[in-house]
């Protein structure tokens, strides 16, 4: 083939991708502009501080481990940084900043708001949230590179949903670490060029060969992962049991569905990255998760319900359960969150009886339906170790290296 034939082909593949996404994009209502997993294994290393009496609230990550996942692609041990801010509890904060690095410290993007808010749900399920619909802005190298433009500041949406909070004064101060998502609904299409690098850049994800695991040694890793992590979550008090970032990339495929007062949700698909950094430490790629209808009451508490997680061939790896639960509503423009009461945490690959349970689901990319929305979703989830279980743990790990010596 010659130079100028396979000139021709690359064209006509770059113009099919850009269609075939381009008729996708234009399907979607609203876009994920950006979203991280909980970076942090536990409350040792958290990513926000309030201060009760001053109810100042700050918050950041400088270490390594958040991926930043966005829509002109994913940058490893990103950090960010937001400024010190009022924010009283259950009421409006002043206005604010939040920056984003790659590692290396250059600017990847920010995200001004005019207002937000600070909810505490449940008994450590909280979320930071922006309230105003045209309060917020985002630009920076992410939106000019993914939208091929310089900012937008319509209808824009993040949501901090934190874990791990551990009280740091009799005033009501706190810290603790946080998974993130944000989305737009007014953004442009992305650029043809764009959707071409992100439509080839998915293709070489796809062609990558995959690996087959070994159950035996992936239950092994958990229980080593459990022994190891004993002494830490002693002193930490909670740890993040499993965390992920939002796996879709626009309203098309969405996570959660609210209809006529019921609540139900699920994610079938690819690119989920289920992280366990407090029962194991593995990733578990393309991870599946459901949760049963909900019943959803008008003061928006729900009854009881579960939500399970499967492995990519459909293993199961545990399950959450909980008796009651919270879905703090639409605040504007689709940051909305959903989180519960009286959990339990329970499965084959949690390797010690947990107690303290919290989990939550941050909900952005928000469509209204006729008797509800959609959503996507990022989740975390934190616990502490039972102390007879953590003793057990210690005794067993003393008995392996009896064994081994």
């Amino acid at each position: 083939m010659t130079n100028g034939a396979r000139f021709a082909r690359t064209v006509t593949f770059a113009v099919g991708l850009v269609c075939m996404f381009g008729m996708q994009q234009a399907k979607a209502t609203t876009f994920t502009v950006a979203t991280f997993a909980d970076p942090s294994p536990g409350a040792g290393t958290p990513l926000f501080s309030y201060d009760g009496a001053s109810m100042m609230l700050s918050g950041g990550w400088s270490g390594t481990g958040l991926t930043l996942e966005t829509v002109a692609g994913d940058f490893p041990d990103a950090t960010f940084s937001m400024s010190s801010i009022e924010a009283p509890l259950g009421g409006d904060s002043e206005l604010g900043a939040i920056e984003f690095f790659d590692s290396s410290a250059s600017p990847l993007l920010t995200i001004t708001f005019e207002a937000a808010s600070l909810a505490v749900i449940g008994f450590g399920a909280t979320e930071f949230i922006a309230v105003d619909l045209d309060s917020v802005s985002m630009s920076g190298p992410v939106i000019v590179a993914g939208f091929a433009v310089a900012s937008i500041d319509e209808e824009e949406a993040f949501s901090f949903a934190f874990a791990n909070q551990i009280a740091t004064d009799a005033s009501g101060g706190f810290s603790a670490t946080a998974a993130f998502t944000s989305s737009t609904t007014t953004v442009p299409i992305p650029e043809p060029a764009s959707l071409a690098l992100l439509a080839c850049g998915a293709g070489l994800v796809f062609r990558r060969r995959k690996f087959s695991i070994n159950k035996n040694a992936v239950k092994m890793l958990a229980v080593v992962g459990g022994m190891l992590a004993f002494a830490g979550q002693a002193q930490a008090g909670s740890f993040t049991v499993a965390t992920f970032a939002d796996p879709a990339a626009d309203s098309s495929t969405p996570l959660f569905e609210l209809d006529d007062g019921a609540l139900s949700g699920s994610w079938n698909g690819v690119g989920l990255t289920l992280q366990t950094p407090g029962i194991g430490d593995v990733d578990y790629s393309n991870a599946k998760f459901s949760m049963g209808s909900v019943t959803v009451n008008p003061d928006d508490t729900t009854g009881a319900g579960s939500v399970d997680f499967f492995a990519s061939n459909n293993d199961y790896l545990f399950s959450i359960a909980f008796q009651s639960g919270i879905l703090n509503g639409n605040t504007g423009f689709g940051a909305t969150d959903f989180a519960a009461q009286g959990v339990t945490i329970d499965g084959p690959i949690v390797p010690f009886a947990l107690m303290d349970e919290a989990f939550a689901f941050s909900f952005v990319n928000q469509v209204a339906t006729a008797n509800g929305f959609t959503a996507t979703a990022d989740f975390t989830s934190s616990a502490t170790p039972e102390p007879a279980s953590m003793l057990l743990t210690a005794l067993g790990a003393t008995f392996v290296m009896r064994r081994r010596r």
